[in-house]
């Protein structure tokens, strides 16, 4: 996993808008902070069963690439790096959030259960992180100004 030689912002990303917003957000918090920044994707154990793991796992690689290269920001930060992991989310994120500054994470819109930060991981990560947590719910973020 990762050490603690040098300050680090954590950012989930899953391809949703927010969590591109989080991921730009993620990038100039970096740089302000002179951090690494890791970017994690993690591919849930119901993605990962045993006919479609490795599959799953390519768009997941994909999807951690092209959120990186879609976010121009990235360039500004000294060192980005990308975790794809196979596991549920929460607990990847939490994993990587030990001994991070700051874990930065993308709300999704959950209309069918009406609930404002999406499914289980929001709640989940901001019960149990080891750091700040700051959530990113805002959809015009992402786009560069």
């Amino acid at each position: 996993m990762t050490t603690n030689e040098f300050p680090r912002v954590v950012v989930g990303v899953d391809g949703t808008t927010n969590s591109l917003a989080a991921l730009r957000h993620a990038a100039l918090d970096a740089v302000e902070r002179e951090a690494v920044l890791d970017v994690v994707h993690a591919v849930g154990r119901d993605e990962c069963d045993g006919r479609t793991s490795a599959a799953a796992l390519d768009r997941g690689r994909m999807l951690l690439d092209a959120a990186v290269a879609g976010v121009p920001e990235t360039a500004r930060v000294s060192a980005v790096r990308r975790h794809l992991e196979s596991g549920e989310p929460a607990d990847e994120l939490l994993r990587y959030a030990a001994g991070a500054e700051l874990l930065i994470l993308g709300a999704r819109t959950d209309p069918e259960h009406v609930r404002p930060l999406g499914g289980t991981t929001i709640p989940h990560v901001l019960a149990a992180s080891p750091c700040e947590v700051l959530v990113c719910a805002d959809h015009s973020v992402a786009v560069a100004a």
